[in-house]
């Protein structure tokens, strides 16, 4: 659809297709529209649906550059924390998540503050979607657990 509503505003012709093209101009010089269509050419407004991870509006959604403030040398934005191409849980509410401790081999585990956080932990699989979010109706261990395997088994070779 998306790429068909793009050709059919190149190949519009007459007043018609002059009066589409000037409105679509005058709407792109808002936000909001722009962050849409943004989001759509880039395929960031897919929602995935992630088993386990409760329904909270980030889990399913690629994660947002959250500004976080960490310690001396670490890293204070979201992003830099998935460069290492591992499962990361962010805890942003001192919480220590020792239902955790069985997947350390397999995520990493950081604690941050977020001057507008989202929620008191996130867990973002690898490619950056949030597979988990600290809410009443999901479980951390049965998160993990679907993304990850079980915590004491060991990984494969």
């Amino acid at each position: 659809m998306h790429t068909r509503a793009q050709a059919a505003l190149d190949r519009a012709t007459g007043e018609e297709g002059e009066a589409l093209r000037t409105l679509f101009t005058e709407l792109v010089q808002f936000d909001e529209p722009v962050r849409h269509l943004g989001t759509m050419l880039h395929g960031s407004d897919t929602r995935y649906l992630m088993p386990g991870g409760g329904t909270h509006p980030f889990v399913g959604q690629l994660i947002p550059d959250l500004p976080l403030t960490m310690g001396d040398d670490q890293p204070n934005r979201m992003a830099e924390l998935l460069h290492t191409a591992k499962p990361v849980l962010i805890d942003l509410a001192g919480h220590e998540h020792n239902e955790a401790s069985s997947w350390t081999n397999r995520i990493t585990i950081h604690h941050a503050h977020c001057a507008r956080s989202p929620a008191d932990a996130l867990l973002n699989r690898p490619d950056g979607y949030v597979a988990w979010v600290d809410s009443t109706d999901a479980s951390l261990p049965e998160a993990l657990t679907y993304w990850f395997g079980s915590g004491t088994a060991p990984l494969p070779q």
